[in-house]
């Protein structure tokens, strides 16, 4: 399931970011169990894994507003 490319996970932060109910309570879960993810079996630090979960989604919406090649230009 290709939840960028439909854009289901953009509509949750979106409402959440508006303070829409359930929205609010369901981004915080996925970003808290992506967070404890990465912190585990990457073994890193608070900081950057928080930096590698923002740098992966503004990916997204790079290749979702711009499309893949920008999405490529920006990826390190």
């Amino acid at each position: 399931m290709d939840i960028f490319h439909g854009g289901l996970w953009f509509e949750i932060i979106a409402q959440s970011a508006r303070g829409t109910e359930p929205f609010v309570e369901i981004a915080r879960e996925i970003e808290g169990n992506w967070s404890d993810i990465v912190l585990k079996r990457l073994e890193l630090k608070k900081g950057e894994a928080m930096g590698l979960l923002a740098s992966t989604e503004g990916l997204a919406v790079l290749q979702a507003v711009l499309g893949k090649s920008t999405a490529r230009l920006a990826s390190f």
